[in-house]
């Protein structure tokens, strides 16, 4: 009797660890993905993600695949917080670029289903804009905190992050 229930216990731990297996190799690889040699990444919203280099302390959000023609080719360098919230990609940067200028900080807000794509030089033009379209007192993270997240769980859950932090 012992045998048949060690085998049982056995058979289903298997199914159990097979299960698990497949479901992860139906995600997208773009959502679990986690570097390339020198370089760091978050995935946001597919095309669009974080990069950085390993020596730099500087991340910069952009398209994933710059040969994507559907997509609108976006970078914003300096990034340094971050949030997703509804399918709207929010920004945080310092020392970045916007309207083709140099500026030492701006936030942006980046809505990729409708390609809208906004940046906004003073924090309370970015809480306006956000309000505007329902996300209010929208808080951003750490990119550095979101890559520790992503490299604990494996890709990165922006509702858990929300409800957590």
């Amino acid at each position: 009797m012992k045998r048949y229930i060690f085998l049982l216990l056995v058979t289903s731990s298997f199914l159990a660890c097979n299960q698990k297996h497949k479901n992860r190799r139906h995600a997208d690889k773009f959502y679990t993905e986690k570097s390339d040699w020198d370089v760091v990444r978050i995935p946001l919203i597919k095309p669009y993600e974080a990069l950085n280099l390993s020596s730099d302390q500087d991340w910069s959000v952009q398209l994933a695949d710059m040969a994507d023609t559907s997509a609108e080719l976006i970078s914003v360098p300096g990034t340094k917080h971050i949030n997703v919230i509804d399918s709207v990609i929010l920004i945080h940067s310092k020392k970045t670029i916007l309207d083709g200028e140099w500026i030492n900080e701006a936030w942006f807000v980046f809505i990729p289903k409708h390609q809208i794509f906004r940046g906004f030089k003073t924090h309370r033009e970015y809480l306006n804009y956000a309000s505007s379209i329902k996300i209010k007192d929208p808080k951003l993270y750490d990119a550095n905190e979101i890559m520790q997240y992503f490299d604990k769980k494996d890709t990165v859950n922006w509702q858990e992050i929300n409800r957590l932090y």
